[in-house]
């Protein structure tokens, strides 16, 4: 069980800085031509980023 928890802490950690480097990279949210259109690939992964953080900290509060 500690193991398990040290490898989602490590997890998590690392989703966070994967989250933070694509938060850097705001020019590629700021094109007003897709504000109704296409999503972007990093917008898909910012969204798949959140969503696995989630995940992994739900995980964390259970143990």
């Amino acid at each position: 069980m500690a193991y398990e928890k040290q490898d989602l802490e490590d997890r998590l950690i690392e989703l966070r800085r994967q989250h933070q480097e694509l938060l850097g990279e705001t020019d590629q949210f700021n094109d007003t031509n897709l504000v109704n259109g296409t999503i972007s690939a990093t917008e898909l992964r910012m969204h798949a980023l959140e969503k696995e953080i989630k995940s992994v900290e739900k995980k964390l509060n259970k143990l």
